[in-house]
């Protein structure tokens, strides 16, 4: 986690060496993760289920970064 406001919900998370993204790497111009967005969204409306969640991929290993990044906040 790279930051975090456990109140609003707000993270930022950074993953490594993901699996899905080092299949595309170097390959597409967008973020490759939806799956593992997916997840981190089902996760976090469990922990937060009266808020709508979403987690939006902005930076993926597949299209050149060193790792893919998560934020995960409120849809409002």
């Amino acid at each position: 986690i790279e930051e975090a406001d456990y109140k609003k919900p707000y993270f930022k998370f950074r993953g490594y060496n993901s699996f899905l993204a080092e299949n595309y790497k170097n390959k597409t111009n967008r973020p490759v993760c939806d799956f593992i967005s997916g997840m981190i969204e089902g996760a976090a409306e469990i922990i937060y289920p009266r808020k709508h969640i979403i987690c939006v991929e902005n930076k993926c290993i597949a299209t050149g970064n060193n790792y893919c990044e998560f934020e995960v906040k409120p849809s409002f």
